[in-house]
């Protein structure tokens, strides 16, 4: 087969410039590019592989939006572990919704089993490309510290621990105007405290450099694991390397649980001693001396180091009221009459112009094709209509349970934070064990919201599947016929 970069479409070997478009047909050596999943997402290119899986770009069939497509690798995709991990990072990142996570669109599997995931498609560089190539500002260094925070917040009160944040897992990417906006990635071995664990036995979850001593030691992960994390991370960015390095993995695991964090003003001349001692207490070994949640690490580097407040155009909306200052537009609903549809059309009605008498009966049963395509199209635009109102019903009552989620914990921490400045915690305790009854209550709603849309999703998906069947099947012949008639036409 061969495959057409600019549009996806598939074709014969033989073929080489694809009728549509113009463009030149390249040779199909992966099965996925020209594929469709879900019945919105062509994937078109490659842009990335790792030890589980691949990356993709593609685009939405019905609307101007692309998009990043993981899939499983065949190996790791029979693995039960890797692939409830895979699951666990869209559910993670689906129940926070946060600006600063990356935003997962859809889950499925492909026709072979294979786990897939489509996310928003990122334009930026990995924290970890940049960290030694310069000295990192102050400002920068509290910038990308505070929003990893703002997410770790009300992630950590819906009961789910990251438990490898390091600097692969920090996206940087422009967005309104703003340089270093953080995208957090990969929840895939995030440990959900209300869920059973699914690591194996003897087996640590983590990267050594960033790793926490209790992690390190075998414990369970808690939200001080990720602090200790952040720690690690704001070291790295100032003094150039984290704060433990060896010769081997063993060496650094073993430094992690034994040796105390160096202060990084012996290290690097000139650290400002509220930036030395934020960082010093993230890393402190014992998690109860480390800061007791990430508000109250917010809270510190905003005494240190104010943010700068831009002004935002009202225009445009947040994703999640009360979170970090920034914009993302709610996705477009679907469109009538898709470029590719009318891509047909066209060729169509050049073909019937020109085409010779041998000719007419191929473009006469282009033009029946044609019809059918339109008919498929208009039917699975009404399912991903339907898909779209469930998910927008999701998505805003999930957005008003996160806010108050944040607002609660948020409240709490100030609460704690006042309760360990006072000789005694008798007169805050009883509002702090309120306010965690109220964060479990609105949890249990959050998961029941987002397992009522998953479980109605899957219906209107089945529908989709079927359709997406009818569909590659006309489409098929519409690029053999498109062939026969010739790309004059």
């Amino acid at each position: 087969m061969r495959f057409c970069p600019q549009c996806g479409l598939l074709y014969q070997e033989g073929h080489r410039i694809c009728p549509l478009d113009g463009e030149a047909l390249q040779t199909r050596s992966d099965l996925f590019l020209g594929r469709i999943l879900a019945g919105k997402y062509r994937i078109v290119e490659l842009i990335g592989e790792g030890g589980v899986g691949r990356v993709y770009r593609a685009r939405h069939v019905h609307m101007d939006l692309s998009v990043a497509v993981k899939i499983l690798a065949d190996d790791a995709s029979v693995d039960p572990h890797v692939k409830e991990r895979f699951v666990r990072e869209a559910r993670a990142a689906d129940m926070v919704r946060h600006e600063n996570i990356i935003e997962i669109l859809d889950l499925g599997e492909t026709g072979e089993g294979m786990p897939y995931m489509i996310m928003e498609l990122l334009d930026g560089v990995g924290l970890e490309i940049l960290i030694g190539k310069s000295a990192f500002p102050l400002q920068r260094v509290v910038n990308v510290m505070r929003q990893v925070c703002s997410v770790l917040g009300p992630t950590h009160a819906m009961g789910i621990v990251h438990r490898d944040l390091k600097p692969e897992n920090i996206f940087l990417i422009e967005r309104n105007g703003m340089s270093d906006f953080v995208k957090v990635l990969d929840f895939g071995v995030a440990h959900l405290v209300h869920e059973p664990g699914i690591t194996r036995e003897g087996f640590v979850l983590g990267t050594p450099q960033y790793i926490a001593p209790e992690l390190a030691s075998g414990q369970k992960p808690t939200a001080s694991s990720d602090l200790y994390a952040i720690g690690c991370i704001g070291f790295e960015l100032v003094a150039g390397r984290p704060p433990f390095h060896g010769d081997n993995v063993f060496e650094v695991m073993s430094r992690q649980i034994q040796e105390p964090a160096p202060r990084l003003s012996s290290l690097v001349e000139g650290v400002p001693d509220p930036l030395d001692d934020i960082i010093d207490r993230l890393l402190r070994k014992d998690p109860s001396e480390r800061y007791p949640d990430a508000y109250a690490v917010m809270r510190d580097l905003d005494m240190f180091m104010p943010p700068v407040r831009r002004p935002r155009n009202p225009a445009l909306r947040l994703s999640t009221p009360g979170f970090v200052p920034g914009t993302i537009l709610e996705p477009a609903a679907p469109t009538l009459g898709p470029d590719m549809l009318q891509s047909w059309r066209d060729f169509a009605e050049r073909a019937k112009t020109k085409a010779s008498p041998g000719d007419r009966r191929l473009v006469y049963e282009m033009e029946e094709l044609t019809g059918k395509l339109e008919s498929i199209f208009g039917m699975m635009q009404s399912v991903l209509a339907v898909m779209s109102a469930t998910e927008e019903k999701s998505r805003r009552t999930g957005r008003h349970i996160r806010f108050a989620i944040d607002k609660l914990a948020h409240s709490a921490s100030l609460q704690r934070a006042f309760a360990a400045s006072a000789e005694s915690r008798e007169s805050v305790s009883p509002d702090l064990d309120d306010i965690d009854r109220k964060i479990g209550d609105l949890r249990l709603q959050l998961e029941s919201v987002s397992s009522e849309a998953a479980a109605q999703l899957a219906d209107q998906q089945a529908r989709i599947d079927s359709l997406e069947t009818d569909r590659e099947a006309v489409e098929a012949g519409l690029c053999e016929l498109s062939m026969q008639i010739g790309s004059s036409a």
